[in-house]
């Protein structure tokens, strides 16, 4: 019988999404915490990656993250916080950087439906360029995106991802 490998080895990724003025949470990220709060509960000895700096003066996602996995019964020593990122872009460089200092050998990123594309490119792209040969796997949350804007969302992804693409490496 296999050894279930050693507290940390798994990393589960949250990019932020958009929070209120006053900090508080919007659909699209309690969608995607929700996603993660299933990862982590499937594997109790997974570490969650929250990622999500301030944008546009707003307070930085990931502490409002943190506190609402906290609040859902998640043990803070099992949250990793990385506060500086404002785009997924930087989620992804950041993320990288942290599965380096923390030796995953896996992780889960955790997005939601349309943003997992550009957002798995990222990553995947960040992993590689420093090195990082670990198992990548994707955990997407359902959106409630009517069928027009379901597909707004997804040619706007598809933008954003032919910008990132010419993007030097992170």
């Amino acid at each position: 019988m296999p050894l279930d490998p050693p507290h940390g080895l798994h990393g589960i990724l949250v990019f932020g999404a958009a929070v209120d003025e006053d900090g508080a949470l919007l659909p699209p990220l309690v969608r995607r915490l929700r996603q993660a709060l299933a990862e982590a509960s499937a594997d109790p000895r997974a570490l969650v990656v929250v990622s999500g700096g301030s944008v546009r003066g707003r307070p930085a996602e990931a502490p409002i993250m943190r506190d609402w996995l906290v609040a859902q019964g998640l043990a803070s020593t099992r949250i990793i916080l990385e506060t500086e990122a404002t785009s997924t872009y930087e989620n992804a460089s950041q993320c990288a950087d942290l599965v380096a200092r923390h030796g995953f050998q896996s992780v889960t990123l955790v997005s939601e439906r349309f943003h997992v594309l550009r957002s798995r490119f990222l990553l995947r792209r960040a992993l590689a360029g420093r090195d990082l040969g670990v198992e990548l796997r994707v955990s997407a949350a359902p959106d409630d995106l009517r069928a027009l804007e379901a597909l707004k969302r997804r040619l706007v992804e598809l933008w954003k991802l032919l910008k990132d693409t010419v993007r030097a490496p992170p």
